[in-house]
């Protein structure tokens, strides 16, 4: 049965690049990803994954038209890269090396994946939804002026649909495992948050690129989770 699910992997890559949600690159990365995940995860990770992709290129592409409109830079270049895919991925592989290294935590690290990805899909929803629900846009860590698609800024709409992305994580995990839904969603947001900070006092300063941001987000997220699960 797993040359299945490892075909299915190769196939799936194949078909995002096909559909150009991924370049040939971001392809490959993301078939490596993936099977890493089944490998040391099973099911649990491969479909955390999943969501997150399938659902990061749908509200992506969501509304594209009106992005290209408005200038916003991520609608003119939809399809990720293998910098993007690690960035997103990086701190779920952290804890896949960790699951190799301690077996006998098992759940410790597949929470800690969950985690990564709840961050992940909550600043991928918040960001690409935000934009074009978000109708009052501030910026919670300055008093600078906020535009919408602004590193830094954030509105209700979209902080509303991050959330709602970690709650669809959470119920996932849940499914597979067992319930840790006010830890996930908190993982999310948190996550988020580290992200508009860190967009607002690094990347805008050039002291860091998106990429950089997103890694350095979910791996807070995943650190949080963990530690809480830890005490």
């Amino acid at each position: 049965m797993h040359w299945f699910i490892y075909a299915g992997i190769i196939a799936t890559a194949w078909l995002a690049w096909s559909l150009r949600a991924v370049t040939l690159a971001g392809a490959l990365t993301g078939m490596l990803v993936a099977a890493s995940l089944f490998y040391s995860a099973g099911n649990t990770g491969l479909l955390l994954l999943a969501i997150f992709f399938i659902t990061g290129t749908l509200v992506t592409r969501y509304r594209g038209d009106e992005k290209r409109r408005k200038g916003f830079a991520d609608a003119d270049k939809p399809a990720r890269t293998a910098t993007q895919v690690l960035a997103n991925s990086g701190a779920a592989l952290l804890c896949v090396i960790a699951l190799l290294l301690f077996p006998q935590q098992q759940d410790l690290w597949l929470l800690g994946i969950a985690a990564a990805f709840s961050s992940a899909t909550a600043d991928t929803w918040s960001s690409e939804l935000g934009v074009v629900w978000g109708k009052t846009v501030f910026r919670p860590f300055s008093k600078s002026p906020a535009h919408t698609g602004d590193n830094g800024v954030v509105s209700l709409e979209g902080t509303l649909a991050g959330i709602a992305g970690s709650l669809l994580i959470a119920q996932v995990f849940h499914l597979l495992h067992f319930p840790a839904y006010g830890l996930l969603i908190t993982a999310g947001l948190l996550g988020n948050l580290t992200d508009t900070w860190l967009g607002e006092y690094a990347e805008n300063k050039g002291w860091l690129g998106n990429d950089a941001v997103n890694f350095l987000s979910t791996l807070m997220a995943t650190a949080f989770a963990l530690t809480i699960s830890m005490i």
